[in-house]
Formats: C-alpha cells, structure tokens, sequence
C-alpha cells in the first residue's frame, strides 16, 4: 500500500462525581439513562468496542473492535469511572492496543491526557507538572507501557506546555492546522508563513524548544477541513462515500494524511457511525490503497524533515482547536459559544477563571505551610497521590505514608491536604468555560469541586475561605435572572448539596434498613457495632455503634445511632458523637424497655441524647432515595398495571371497532396500552 491513514478519536468526559460521595448522581437531563457517562457509554464507547459489519443480507458478518485501528486517548478521569462501572470495556480496550501493537510493529494506538482536561497553557507550573504526572501514571496503569504520544485538552499549546511535555519523554503531539505559525525544511534558512492554516499536513513537523535545538517534540497537523465535515456535517453514514472523501486529499506525491475529532462523533453525535467507522478502516480505505496506521509506529518509519514554530497567542498562552482567539474562551468573553441565545454573553468567565485562581492561590498556601510539617516533599507527596487514587487501600495508604510522611501520626491531616489539592485541580476542569451560561452543568459541577476544597481547608486549618470566594464570584454575571451572578448559583445549587460525616452515616443507615446491605458505602467502609433491637407491633427501634472510615482519607469517625421505625410514616435516624458514658446510660434506658413503654415522652428522650434533627428519607443521597422509593413502590406497582390490564381486555372489542372502521384509538387508550407495554 502506497498511502499512509491516522484517525485520531479523543474519547473524554468532564469528571462528574459529586465530590462528597465520589459518585455520579442521577442526571436528569440524560434520560432515560442514569448519567451522561452512562448514555454515552452505550451510545458510543461500547459501541466502538464492538461495532457491527452487516452482509448484503443483512445479517452480521464481523464485529470490530475500532480501538484496535484508530489512534485514541481516553481522559483519565472518565477511565477511572469506566474502571468502576464496566470493567469488561477496559479489558476491550487494552486488547485493542495490544492488538495495535501487533499492527504497527510495537507501537500502541493509545495515548495519555493530562488528568483532569485543564487547559494546560493556563495552568501554573505545579499544576502543569502534576496533570502530566498523574496522566502519564494514570495510563501506564491501564495499558502497561508508556504513552508515546499526548493529547493536549482543547490541543491548546504553548511553548511553556512544550517544556514539560520534553521533561516527561513525551514524543509528540497532535495540533490544529491554525495553530501552525511557520515552517521550513531541516537545515534551510528561510521560513514559510502558513499562519492561515495553510501547512503542508502530509509531513511531521518538529518543534524545537531551544536556541542549541538538542530539544525538541515532534507534532502532527491534522486535516482540518476533512476532520470538520466527519464532526459535523454528517458523512460517516457511508464508508464508501467517506473514503471518496478521504482520497482526493492526498496531493500530488503525498502519501499521509491525518484527522482527529472527538471519539463521541461515532456513536453518540452521529449515531451508529462506529459501524460506518468499522467498514473504513478495516476495508474499505485497504481497498483503495491507503493503510491505516498510528502516529507512533509513522514516526518511527519516516524521519521529520521539516520544523514548524507554532503560534504564541495573546502574552505568549497559545492556542487550541476549539477558539479562533488563542486560549481566551476558558478566561474571557473572546465571543466563542455553543448556541445563538440573543442577549446572551459570556463576562462571567473570567471573573469566574479569576475567583478560581485567587481560591487556587490559598489552597496552595495552606498546603505548604501544613504540608512542610507533615510531608518530606509536600509536591512530591501530590504527584504520588495518584497512587491513592488510582488504588484507595490500606496496602497503597501504607506505602505511600512510609514513603511521604515525617510521622505516620499525621497521616489524617495530611491526606485531607492532599484531597484539598486534589479538589482544587479537578475545579479547573475545561468544560466549565466551554459553555454558555455559568449555571451549566459544568461550571456548577466546578463550583462544587471549590466548596469541598474550601471545607476541607476550613477542618484542616479552621480557616473559612468561602466568603471571600462568593465575594468574587458576585462579579460573575448570570444570563439567567434567577440566579443573576455566581454568588447566587453557588448559593442556590452548590451549597445545599454540602456533605459531611452525619449525612454520609444517616444515608446508609437508612438505606442499610430496608435492603440489609453492610460493608463498603460509596468511599466509605461502614460497620455497625453492638445493634440492640426491639419490635413491638409495626413499631421498631435499634441502638449501636457505627464505625465509618473514608477509604480515600483514611479517616475514621464512630458514632452512636438510633433508628426509629414507626407505623405508617418511614424510618428516622439519629447520630451523635460517641461517649462511652453516654452510650451506657442509652443502653440501660433501651434494655429495660423504657423507651417502648413510655411512648409519649419518646421523642423528649431523643432530643436530650441528640442535639441534631432526626434524618429521614428526603436528608439521604439522591440515589439511595430512588432506590428505597422504588423498593416501596414495586408491590403497588404490579397491583396497578394488573387493574391496567383489565382495563385494556374490557375495553379490547370497542378498541376493535375503532381499527375496522379506520378511526385512531383515543389517546387515553392509546397511552394505557404503551404504558402497560412500557411495564
């Protein structure tokens, strides 16, 4: 074969874990599925994993595993909670490189991300150096070899970014046509201007990063125009017809050629194109002549001859793919947006991007100063929290503590420093400024990565850095009345979401009550200690001891709990500290039935012993509030779709005759019926 293909997939998702639980809560907005993790999972990661090649018949003829053809990074963070909830998809993957590997003689179709999608240019140098740390760690856990390659989040560039990528061996990069300001041959004096877009994508390119050039990272331009139509203008509905489209751009004496998209293109925005994707590349481009390669395994068969200098952007930040103004769309009002909403503007981004970078600017002040008296290298025990994240046990903890810890006494405070530090990388995650209005999805999901970095600065030092930070977010202007600034939004949809150690208990202690579940409760283990029950009737009550550790934190607490059970209303819970002595005295009250036998003073009783307001349903984590509802409902239920039923075969002749004399069902009957499907 004569010609050389990459199609690069960048396959993310912004971390969307309430920082509280470590856990996706349910998304309205992505139904019928639980999440948009979810939803995109079976639209499109799956889907690539295992895409389908019909005959003439229409029957299956192959099922490919696109990731086995097609250079791809995966965001770490979407990786972590695919390793959660489907295993068996990142099995699918490391097969699809090991088979790549095979393909390309050595060299993988993975490559790494930074962590958590920030925009790197605008990252500090700690920040810079940890992303890239925690991402190159993070895919040498999954696919057991080093990346080769980087995706940069939006591919925003700069030569600052440059310098840390060669720090970490890092070979090359993939960019935007646009991002190219120069080029010329190796060794030839006189420079090109292609600053409009117009370099030569056929060849590699490297970028030198110093006067001496000993060093420098290789890059590869994309085709921006063929890259654009399959993002956009829908031609992944024919392989034949893509590859008709494909062909024409290799010039005159080229022989490669390059795009890249985001990955969700084929499945999710572009439904079933993961089968169109399939057929041209395991057929249809080997039949015209065109093999399908990776970047690595190109480099390593043709030399880069040429050099390129990339553009500097405004006060030398760079650029990315995703703003025609350098980096400007993730701190200013550059005019880059999703949709036409007249009226609408963007000047809270940068009152926001400031608000975060001052909240930055304490956390990290906090973290050395408490951090120098507990950690040997404070920012070297960060980079190595990626080992806690990627392996929450006691074995890893251990290690990490022998390794980072003047005295394992601090090991508690210390791991709250670096959860701080952990929450206040993730709030710089890009997709909050990517979007149009502040109380997106994104942004809000940002902001509460701030509030948990915020109370974990306030139990660590008792220092209170919110008000300050609501001050400044009071400059970001709302397009939504409702909220009218950032300090609203925060107020309204950050705040009353604030989770502490009462919540995380009452949750699964009342969940534990109706489906007898023990042992881990999201990034918690929970033990319950000394259950003392008593039944009378419909009416019950228990008394014991709870002991609940953050497996993340390393931190434990134990409590001393009472759930009341009463007829006709849902269970209550009570928490409050432990105290041997205390807990004694509540032991002598319940065994000698005081508490069954003097009902009317019961609740009395419980407010001298419990200073904070019982926890009911509507105080417990969102999914566990289904999940008890559901459990609830599901008898009714099955009487209610039985009377249904009934309802449906009564009525079944005069349905008859609407259909015989052409008349449509009556919309009542109609919805019956789909309802009773639905079931």
């Amino acid at each position: 074969m004569s010609k050389s293909f990459v199609l690069h997939g960048h396959f993310y998702q912004p971390p969307r874990e309430d920082p509280w639980w470590i856990s996706v809560s349910r998304q309205d907005s992505a139904y019928p599925n639980h999440d948009w993790n979810e939803r995109i999972y079976w639209q499109c990661y799956l889907p690539n994993a295992s895409a389908r090649i019909f005959n003439r018949e229409g029957k299956i003829a192959d099922i490919v595993n696109n990731y086995a053809y097609i250079n791809f990074d995966f965001g770490p963070t979407l990786l972590l909670w695919l390793r959660e909830h489907h295993p068996r998809f990142l099995e699918l993957i490391q097969q699809a490189d090991k088979r790549s590997l095979e393909l390309n003689n050595g060299h993988g179709n993975a490559i790494a991300q930074p962590y958590n999608h920030m925009i790197m240019p605008l990252a500090n140098d700690r920040d810079k150096d940890t992303q890239l740390f925690w991402g190159l760690k993070f895919f040498e856990h999954i696919f057991k070899r080093p990346s080769e390659g980087l995706w940069l989040p939006e591919a925003a560039c700069n030569y600052a970014t440059l310098e840390h990528l060669h720090r970490y061996g890092i070979k090359y990069i993939i960019l935007s046509p646009h991002q190219a300001d120069m080029t010329r041959k190796i060794g030839k004096k006189y420079w090109q201007d292609v600053s409009g877009g117009s370099i030569d994508v056929s060849v590699p390119y490297r970028i030198f990063l110093d006067k001496d050039r000993t060093k420098h990272i290789d890059c590869f331009f994309y085709q921006g125009e063929l890259s654009h139509a399959i993002s956009f203008q829908h031609i992944m509905h024919s392989a034949q017809n893509c590859a008709e489209r494909i062909v024409p751009f290799y010039g005159e004496g080229s022989s490669f050629l390059s795009i890249a998209t985001d990955g969700e293109t084929f499945g999710h925005h572009h439904p079933f194109s993961e089968m169109c994707l399939a057929y041209l590349m395991k057929h249809e481009l080997p039949y015209k002549g065109i093999e399908c390669f990776n970047f690595g395994r190109y480099l390593k068969e043709h030399p880069v001859e040429h050099e390129v200098e990339i553009k500097n952007g405004d006060n030398g930040l760079g650029t990315a793919w995703s703003c025609s103004h350098g980096v400007k769309r993730w701190y200013d009002d550059c005019g880059c947006k999703i949709g036409y909403r007249p009226g609408w503007h963007q000047r809270w981004r940068k009152p926001l991007r400031e608000a975060f970078d001052w909240l930055r600017d304490e956390i990290d002040r906090i973290f050395i100063q408490e951090g120098s008296k507990i950690f040997k290298d404070p920012w070297s025990a960060r980079n190595d929290f990626i080992n806690i994240i990627i392996e929450p046990t006691d074995r890893a903890a251990e290690i990490f503590k022998n390794s980072h810890l003047i005295n394992p006494e601090h090991a508690g405070c210390g791991f709250k420093l670096l959860e701080m530090e952990h929450m206040r990388m993730l709030y710089y995650t890009s997709c909050a400024w990517f979007f149009d209005e502040i109380s997106g999805l994104e942004a809000t999901q940002n902001m509460k990565y701030a509030s948990r970095a915020i109370q974990l600065a306030r139990e660590i030092t008792g220092m209170d850095l919110e008000q300050e930070f609501l001050n400044r977010l009071s400059l970001a202007p709302s397009n939504i009345e409702e909220f009218k600034d950032g300090r609203g939004v925060y107020e309204k949809l950050i705040k009353p979401d604030l989770r502490g150690w009462n919540d995380y208990i009452s949750s699964y202690l009342v969940y534990e009550h109706f489906f007898k579940e023990s042992g881990r409760f999201y990034r918690f283990d929970m033990n319950k200690e000394n259950e003392q029950k008593i039944t009378q009737g419909q009416e019950k009550i228990e008394l014991g001891l709870i002991r609940a550790k953050d497996i993340y934190l390393n931190e434990e607490v134990k409590k001393i709990y009472v759930i009341l059970d009463k007829e006709q209303s849902l269970p209550v819970c009570f928490l409050r500290e432990y105290d041997q002595a205390v807990y004694e005295e509540l032991q002598g009250l319940f065994q000698n039935g005081v508490w069954m036998s003097d009902r009317s003073n019961l609740n009395e009783m419980l407010s001298k012993f419990f200073s904070n307001p019982p926890y009911g349903i509507e105080s417990i984590h969102h999914d566990e509030q289904e999940k008890i509802v559901e459990s609830m409902f599901s008898d009714k239920k099955e009487n209610i779709f039985n009377m249904l039923e009934r309802i449906w075969d009564e009525n079944l002749p005069l349905m008859e005759e609407y259909r015989s004399v052409g008349l449509m069902l009556p919309s009542e009957m109609h919805f019956l019926g789909a309802s009773i499907l639905n079931n």
